[in-house]
């Protein structure tokens, strides 16, 4: 029975496009969320598909419609905002679901669409948010952009992601005026909307000054990391960027150890986990004021640039890596004392799961 109502709970079933071992921060969201789910018994179907979305081919489309079909009537079924849209026909064809659309960011926001395409999408979006029950996004920022899609607030639900505890010591803390080049880190997917190739470009101004930066993440779109690593070698910067793809955890942990600046160059972020988790370490960041990265980021721990502008960009690291490292020492105290109180996914799973309760209640 309902925790209030005294009602029969409907099923709950989550349907993700892709492995939940992939290392971007969509997919940690979505797999912390139905841990939560399985611990509170509040998960009775989980539908894996082939990760070829967000447009889906045949095989995949096909599977889909299979497994949706199989689900009992009432199910209240919470989709990844990554097959949504294009499986939007196939849940609606099953008028006596519950669709909850779970969105980190609009897929007509995503970098390098042309302007047809972005349109498209646009509207394609719009049309499948209309049959969205409920809708489930990890930023205010993205809360408010869904108005221009027709969703109404009261079919939108926040729950901001969190991260992990660092583990306790390890933790290297340098001083402004050492000699010894600053580490730079950077922890995101290899795709443009990242802006790893504006922060390459940047650097090359730098190239007196004593720095070294690894890019971590995996090549998720192959053409741009071919473009990038051609990019580094073009400005002869092999020597001081190490492109390392995806690491295991323990290696992370020690890369975040070791930064002294971690630098985030987004075009658009639907939250920005990566920057949660370099505060979590005690890291300042340097990153841009798109989407919603000021809600990932305390005042006084980072600064902001605007998105795409290669200037402002660069001389915000000719200023941190260069002439002002007493700020950069301000920014790693601030950021230091802001660790402790990073949200942990424990709070935002319990949020998650409270939303899926009334949900599947029928509140």
């Amino acid at each position: 029975m309902s925790e209030a109502a005294g009602r029969p709970r409907h099923p709950v079933a989550v349907l993700v496009a892709g492995d939940l071992e992939t290392a971007t921060g969509g997919f940690l969201y979505t797999k912390q969320m139905i841990m939560a789910l399985s611990r509170t018994s509040h998960l009775d179907a989980l539908i894996c598909l082939p990760d070829r979305f967000p447009h889906g081919d045949a095989e995949a489309l096909r599977l889909a419609e299979y497994a949706i079909t199989d689900l009992p009537a009432g199910t209240c079924l919470i989709v990844d905002g990554l097959a949504f849209t294009a499986l939007a026909a196939i849940i609606a064809a099953r008028g006596d679901l519950q669709p909850v659309a779970l969105i980190h960011h609009p897929l007509c926001d995503e970098t390098g669409l042309s302007d047809g395409a972005r349109r498209a999408w646009f509207e394609a979006e719009r049309a499948a948010l209309g049959i969205a029950r409920h809708v489930i996004v990890s930023s205010e920022t993205t809360r408010r952009r869904l108005a221009d899609f027709g969703v109404e607030p009261d079919r939108v639900s926040v729950v901001r992601p969190g991260v992990c505890p660092p583990p306790r010591g390890g933790r290297r803390y340098p001083l402004p005026g050492r000699c010894e080049p600053l580490t730079l880190l950077t922890v995101a997917n290899l795709i443009p909307r990242k802006g790893q190739d504006l922060l390459v470009t940047a650097l090359k101004r730098l190239d007196r000054r004593r720095w070294r930066l690894s890019l971590v993440g995996p090549a998720r779109d192959a053409a741009y990391a071919r473009r990038l690593r051609g990019l580094v070698q073009r400005l002869k910067l092999g020597e001081r960027i190490t492109i390392t793809g995806e690491v295991p955890s323990g290696r992370l942990t020690a890369l975040f150890a070791a930064a002294d600046l971690f630098v985030l160059p987004s075009h658009h972020e639907g939250f920005g986990i990566a920057l949660l988790e370099a505060l979590a370490h005690g890291v300042p960041v340097l990153t841009t004021s798109a989407g919603a990265i000021t809600e990932a980021v305390p005042a006084g721990t980072g600064v902001f640039v605007a998105p795409g502008h290669l200037p402002a960009l660069t001389n915000a690291l000719i200023k941190l890596v260069g002439s002002d490292r007493n700020r950069l020492a301000g920014l790693r105290q601030r950021a230091l004392a802001a660790a402790p109180h990073c949200r942990r996914w424990g709070e935002a799973q319990a949020e998650f799961a409270g939303v899926v309760a009334r949900l599947s209640a029928g509140r």
